[in-house]
């Protein structure tokens, strides 16, 4: 499925258990000239195994692969996300096995104004790998020299 500008994203059936041997690839393109901001709402739920990470089910967004209940911890996202690209592509598994409620999330296309305000409330930026106190702290050391 491929989105465009923004929009809603949920695993098959949510919020009811999604279903076995199911595979889904999603592309979200922002508006051009901007980048990629999804929030998840207060539901992330997917089965988690030990084996490996994420091996049985698991929600791939940018090469990362998320698993088991709430955000921010271990294997989950953390429940905003902004990436530093105007396309993402995500990509949902699940074995043959246990299903649980899945995920929802919404996505919208953000400007560079908006995307430095928020980062001041500490999300996780993806694309450039840095952290926001990274990113804050560059522009102090550039005065510096």
């Amino acid at each position: 499925m491929i989105q465009n500008g923004s929009g809603t994203v949920t695993s098959p059936g949510f919020p009811y258990n999604y279903g076995t041997s199911e595979s889904c690839t999603y592309t979200l393109n922002a508006d051009a000239g901007k980048t990629i901001r999804i929030t998840f709402s207060d539901s992330f739920d997917v089965e988690y195994c030990t084996s490996s990470r994420c091996s049985c089910d698991a929600l791939t967004i940018a090469g990362i692969r998320y698993c088991g209940h709430g955000f921010g911890a271990g294997t989950t996202p953390m429940q905003t996300i902004d990436f530093d690209q105007e396309s993402v592509v995500l990509t949902w598994t699940s074995d043959s096995s246990v299903g649980k409620p899945g995920f929802s999330f919404t996505w919208e296309s953000v400007s560079t104004e908006k995307k430095k305000l928020y980062l001041n409330s500490c999300s996780r930026l993806v694309g450039k790998q840095q952290q926001p106190q990274q990113l804050l702290q560059q522009p102090q050391q550039r005065l510096r020299q």
